[in-house]
């Protein structure tokens, strides 16, 4: 009986050792994507790597922008105060254009009107 579980036994093994090559050539297989992966990863690196440099130059050469900015949007206020008074200043006159109607077309064609 003790013959007959290692047999059984030995069978198993064989089972599994028939197998190996199989398991080799995968792993061979494997092997050679992981090196093309990391070929490809390591070359993606510098890449990554040179656009952090360029980004960090130009986050360096944008930097002012940003209190040049604020003084621009101070400005654009102080104008557009002084926007503000030019249109009220210039409403009496667009109400009394607006009431001649289209005196100006009529003055044009009385000007080109043959004497």
């Amino acid at each position: 009986m003790a013959q007959a579980g290692l047999i059984s036994q030995l069978r198993s093994i064989a089972a599994a050792v028939e197998v190996l090559p199989e398991v080799r050539d995968s792993m061979a297989a494997l092997g050679a994507n992981v090196e093309t992966m990391v070929n490809e990863v390591t070359r993606m690196r510098k890449g990554v790597d040179g656009l952090a440099v360029q980004v960090g130059e130009l986050n360096a050469n944008t930097a002012p922008l940003d209190e040049r900015f604020v003084e621009m949007l101070e400005d654009i206020k102080g104008l557009e105060r002084h926007l503000k008074g030019v249109r009220a200043s210039l409403d009496p006159l667009n109400r009394a254009i607006g009431g001649l109607g289209n005196l100006g077309d009529r003055l044009r064609r009385h000007r080109q009107a043959p004497e």
